[in-house]
């Protein structure tokens, strides 16, 4: 590689190396939220794959929205049904208690953990 020999002033030396840094944070930030959009659409597809299917009506409600920089992954139409589909519950009158169907912990999981490995090899491997 190269080396650019360039003459700073000393007075003038923090600009440089404040430009430098801020280029190479907007670079990160582009590549970090990349990732975010990826691993969010990951997370869905995979959501409606492993989501129960009686209807089709829930799995295909999932979805993502960004607000504020963040990646919303949630279920549009039966919010409600997600605790108690990935936890079990109490059955009416309390007659015991229907099965859960665990599936949102896990792909969050495997989603958490891929995009944190993806933005660890965007930062070894230098500018993005």
């Amino acid at each position: 590689m190269a080396v650019s020999r360039q003459r700073v002033k000393t007075t003038d030396l923090y600009k440089s190396v404040g430009m430098i840094l801020d280029e190479y944070a907007a670079g990160v930030e582009k590549g970090v939220d990349r990732e975010a959009a990826k691993a969010s659409k990951t997370l869905v597809d995979d959501l409606k794959r492993d989501s129960p299917n009686r209807t089709g009506e829930y799995s295909r409600s999932w979805g993502r929205i960004r607000q504020g920089g963040v990646y919303i992954v949630r279920n549009v139409k039966h919010w409600r049904l997600t605790h108690l589909l990935e936890n079990g519950h109490e059955k009416p009158g309390g007659h015991g208690r229907v099965r859960a169907f665990p599936h949102i912990r896990k792909n969050a999981e495997k989603a958490v953990k891929n995009f944190h490995d993806n933005v660890e090899k965007l930062l070894r491997k230098g500018t993005p």
